[in-house]
C-alpha cells in the first residue's frame, strides 16, 4: 500500500531525523527526496543572486538526504526541482505514483508552518495522497500504539483505512476516537470501526470516550500517549462547519508524535 514515499526537505537538522525514522518504518519502499528552488519570488534586481543561493542550499539539502538514504540501503531518488513548491511537489508525487508524502513542521502562532512555510498549507489542499507530518523528532522505533479519531465522515472513513492498514503492518494496537458530541452517532461509528478491524485481523480495537471539550484540544491531551496519529484532513474553511478539517490542522501543528492526514 505504501511503496512509493515521497521526502520533501531543505536540509535541515530535524529533516535528517525524519528521514531516518521514515526509511526506518518502510524499509522496503521506494524513496524520493526532492528540494524545491522557489523561482515565483524575488525581484527581477535580487532574482538571480536569490536564485543562485536557494539551489545553492538545495543541492546541499539533497546531498545530505542521499547519504542518509545511503546508509540505510534504501532504494531512492533524489532531486532538486524547480517552480512554486507546491504545484512541483504536487506534479512529482503525480507522475511518479507516490503513495505517501512527508512533510516536517514547525508551529509559529498557532498555524501550521511546514517545511516550505506557507506552501505546506498549500500543498495540504492540493494533493490526494496522504501525508506524514512530523514537527519533533520521534524515537526510532516501531509504532505500537495508533490514535484514530473520527467523525464517521468520509475522510475519517478514508484515515480509518490508513489506520487500519498501519495497524496490521506494524503490530500496533489500534485506538479509536469519535470527535463529536452525538452520543448515538459515536456509538455507531464506533462499532463498525471495530467490525473492521475484526475483518482485517486488526486484534484490538480500544473505543475511548466521546470527546465533551474541542476535538483538537481533547486529541492533543493525549496524543503524547501514542506513537501515531491518523487522521483525516476534511476541508478548511471559514466557518467550522467542517469541524474535522480545523481539528487535523492543529493536531498537524502541534502534536509531539507523526500525523498521517488522509483524504482527498
Amino acid at each position: 500500500m505504501i511503496n512509493r514515499i515521497l521526502i520533501c526537505t531543505e536540509g535541515t537538522p530535524i529533516m535528517d531525523k525524519i528521514t531516518e525514522y521514515v526509511t526506518f518504518l518502510f524499509p522496503e519502499a521506494e524513496f524520493h527526496v526532492v528540494s524545491v528552488v522557489d523561482t515565483s519570488i524575488g525581484t527581477v534586481e535580487v532574482t538571480r543572486a536569490l536564485m543562485k543561493l536557494l539551489e545553492e542550499r538545495a543541492g546541499e539539502a539533497v546531498e545530505k538526504a542521499k547519504r542518509i538514504l545511503e546508509k540505510q540501503g534504501v532504494n531512492f531518488t533524489c532531486t532538486t526541482l524547480r517552480g512554486d513548491p507546491s504545484r512541483a511537489i504536487y506534479n512529482y508525487a503525480n507522475r511518479r505514483r507516490i503513495d505517501l508524502i512527508v512533510l516536517g513542521a514547525s508551529t509559529k502562532s498557532g498555524l501550521v508552518k511546514l517545511t516550505f512555510g506557507h506552501v505546506g498549507e498549500a500543498l495540504i489542499r492540493r494533493v490526494h495522497q496522504p501525508l506524514l507530518v512530523i514537527n519533533q523528532c520521534p524515537e526510532l522505533k516501531k509504532p505500537e500504539k495508533i490514535l484514530s479519531p473520527t467523525d464517521g465522515g468520509v475522510h475519517s472513513k478514508e484515515a480509518g483505512k490508513m489506520a487500519l492498514f498501519l495497524a496490521g503492518y506494524f503490530g500496533a494496537t489500534l485506538y479509536k476516537y469519535y470527535v463529536g458530541k452525538e452520543k448515538e452517532m459515536g456509538k455507531r461509528v464506533l462499532d463498525a470501526a471495530e467490525a473492521w478491524a475484526t475483518q482485517v485481523g486488526v486484534k484490538e480495537v480500544n473505543q475511548l470516550a466521546l470527546t465533551e471539550e474541542e476535538p483538537a484540544d481533547e486529541i492533543l491531551r493525549i496524543a503524547q500517549n501514542y506513537d501515531l496519529i491518523v487522521i483525516g484532513k476534511g476541508k478548511k474553511t471559514l466557518f467550522k462547519s467542517n469541524l474535522l478539517g480545523f481539528t487535523s490542522r492543529e493536531v498537524a501543528a502541534l502534536s509531539p508524535v507523526p500525523v498521517f492526514l488522509v483524504g482527498k
